[in-house]
Order: C-alpha cells, then structure tokens, then sequence
C-alpha cells in the first residue's frame, strides 16, 4: 500500500467525523499514517499534501437540503 500510494496517491478519501471543531479519522487510518511516513521519509513528496476526504455526517447535525422533501409525492 505504501508503494502505491507513493506512486499514484489516493484512490478513496479518507472518512471524518468533526466533534468540538477536531477532524477524527472514522475510516482511513492506515491511508494517512502511510501519508505521514511518506512526508518524513520520501524527498520531493510534499507536492500532494493535499489529503481527499469526506465528512461523515453522524446525525447530530442537519442541513436544510433534506432528500425526504424532494422525493415526497
């Protein structure tokens, strides 16, 4: 997974969870520690310190853009 992820980077962003304005890893650990050994090992690889995720919406907040409405007949 290193060598891969060194050569062509991420394949699927990483899952987090935001609780008290903190970023929780919820699905992707391994992916990012393997990208924090490459910015301390590997020369030249800070050109993709960009990190694609996805927040993971538990419930506890809502937005006013709720399906349901819309596919209500």
């Amino acid at each position: 997974m290193y060598d891969s992820i060194k050569r062509i980077g991420l394949s699927f962003p990483i899952k987090v969870n935001i609780i008290d304005g903190q970023y929780y890893c919820k699905d992707g650990n391994k992916r990012l520690s393997i990208i924090q050994d490459l910015l301390k090992n590997e020369e030249g690889y800070e050109r993709r310190r960009a990190v694609p995720y996805i927040i993971y919406n538990d419930g506890s907040s809502r937005s006013n853009d709720c399906w349901r409405d819309r596919n209500m007949h």
